[in-house]
C-alpha cells in the first residue's frame, strides 16, 4: 500500500515537473523567436530564460520531494500505529482465550466412566 501511494505521488510529481519544464521551454522559445532583437540581446534573453527555467525546476523538484517525504512519514506513522494496535489486539485475544480455557477447565467436573 505504501509503495502504491508513493508511486502515485511520484507520477504526479513527475508529470507536474515535466509540465513546468515543457511550458517554460515552449514559452521562452516562442517569446525569443518572435521578439525582434539583436543577436546579443537574444543570447542574453536565452541565458536569463534558461536560468529562470532552472530555478523553477529546482523549486518544483524541492516541492515534489518534500511532498513525497511528508506523505511517506505520515504513512510510516500510520503503519507503526496500526501494527502496534494489531499486536495489542492479538495479545488481548490470546489473554482472553487463556482465561476462558483456564476457567472452563476449572468448571468441568471430573466425569466418571460408568460401566453399564
Amino acid at each position: 500500500m505504501m509503495g502504491v501511494l508513493l508511486m502515485k505521488l511520484t507520477k504526479r510529481g513527475t508529470a507536474f515537473l515535466a509540465g513546468i519544464i515543457t511550458g517554460g521551454v515552449v514559452g521562452s522559445v516562442t517569446a525569443l523567436l518572435f521578439a525582434p532583437k539583436s543577436g546579443k540581446e537574444l543570447r542574453s534573453d536565452i541565458k536569463v530564460g534558461a536560468e529562470k527555467i532552472a530555478e523553477v525546476t529546482v523549486n518544483a523538484v524541492d516541492h515534489v520531494t518534500e511532498t513525497v517525504y511528508e506523505a511517506s512519514r505520515q504513512l510510516e506513522d500510520r503503519t507503526v500505529k496500526f501494527v502496534s494496535e494489531a499486536k495489542h489486539g492479538v495479545q488481548n485475544i490470546m489473554s482472553g482465550r487463556k482465561q476462558i480455557c483456564h476457567t472452563t477447565e476449572q468448571q468441568e467436573p471430573q466425569q466418571e466412566i460408568s460401566h453399564n
